[in-house]
């Protein structure tokens, strides 16, 4: 392929309205300014909410329309990303629908849990699991921890660590208030670990150490867990310092990480959330748990504070520290913005991903 001649790269994945960390990523990636990097880019839809059969439809049309560029040779590089269950399932035949017509792929991995989902799997599955993370052209992982963990399902498998980034913004959190906010973003699900932060938040109730307009909790996501969650706030009387904001993208997100101080994400797994970057670029401390690839975002006693994954009392702990030392709160601030400049700026991300496009489309040897 010349230099001067655009790579055509279709990101297959969640239609735009599906909610979590996966739309994030594809949302960024489809907002770049691939022109300027000389990279053509579309994204077809193989997944959207709903019920079963509208989730095989929409399905069924992604594959047809991804089949008819790969057979015109609309298509240099096929960048997919998948989780587990469902989505392993269809991105296998994605997978096949490329190997097919010789378009390289790549296979973006995004499950925290997939690596629980291999180990379930029959036989038969776990052979599909090993020959696609084999077969394709490189597996995107988040992280070195999440590069061993695919290594050891499909050791000969080409695996490129790249974490996930974020674009640096202009603004920073306002560290200096009267009341300390505290912000959760994500999914309402139970792996997400949001009744283990209302049970902290009830134990430092009930120690003294919350004030109605001193601390505020400020919970940004829906999800099957959210009715059990809003009746226990109800029920321990935790709503002068609790708040359920309701899902938040855009304007009202930037004003959240502007005005909040604290991120908090007590999840039982992850990859390497976007939240998670999102809040250190805007300079804020976060408090999350010691999974997946989080520790290369936060820095235990640096930019944040690491607890395991269950232990309330940590988490209690955590809290009452950013809550008495404003300090501390304000040297982790800075300490995260840096970290945030230094490892996670888009720009190097871009670069990476347009060479990686570049060297599967040259039919280059990958990692």
């Amino acid at each position: 392929m010349s230099e001067n001649k655009s790579i055509r790269v279709i990101t297959v994945g969640n239609a735009p309205s599906v909610k979590g960390g996966i739309s994030s990523v594809i949302s960024q990636i489809m907002s770049h300014d691939w022109k300027e990097q000389n990279v053509q880019m579309k994204l077809i839809s193989t997944f959207e909410g709903g019920n079963a059969l509208k989730k095989i439809i929409v399905f069924i049309k992604g594959y047809i329309l991804l089949k008819k560029e790969c057979k015109n040779t609309t298509v240099d590089v096929v960048h997919i990303h998948m989780s587990q269950n469902g989505s392993f399932t269809r991105k296998y035949y994605i997978h096949k629908l490329c190997k097919k017509y010789g378009i390289p792929d790549i296979i973006h991995l995004h499950s925290s849990g997939f690596v629980g989902f291999y180990e379930k799997s029959n036989e038969s599955k776990k052979k599909k699991i090993r020959e696609l993370l084999t077969d394709c052209g490189c597996v995107v992982a988040l992280g070195k921890e999440w590069e061993q963990r695919i290594k050891r399902i499909a050791p000969a498998a080409r695996v490129l660590v790249m974490n996930n980034t974020i674009h640096i913004p202009h603004m920073l959190a306002n560290q200096d208030v009267e009341c300390v906010e505290f912000l959760y973003l994500g999914v309402l699900v139970k792996r997400k670990g949001v009744i283990d932060l209302l049970e902290a938040i009830n134990k430092l109730k009930h120690e003294g150490l919350l004030q109605p307009g001193k601390v505020t909790f400020n919970i940004g996501g829906t999800g099957e867990c959210e009715g059990v969650l809003r009746d226990y706030v109800s029920k321990n009387e935790l709503r002068p310092f609790v708040n359920f904001l309701g899902w938040v993208i855009g304007e009202e997100k930037t004003k959240l990480l502007q005005s909040n101080q604290v991120l908090v994400l007590p999840s039982y797994d992850e990859g390497l959330p976007i939240a998670i970057l999102e809040a250190i670029s805007y300079g804020m401390p976060v408090i999350a748990t010691n999974v997946g690839s989080v520790a290369e975002a936060v820095h235990d006693g640096e930019n944040g504070i690491i607890y395991e994954a269950g232990d309330i009392n940590a988490l209690v702990n955590a809290l009452e520290k950013m809550i008495i030392s404003n300090d501390l709160r304000r040297n982790m601030a800075i300490a995260s913005r840096c970290l945030a400049e230094k490892c996670f700026d888009d720009t190097k991300y871009f670069n990476l991903l347009r060479n990686m496009y570049d060297q599967l489309v040259k039919k280059e040897v990958l990692p």
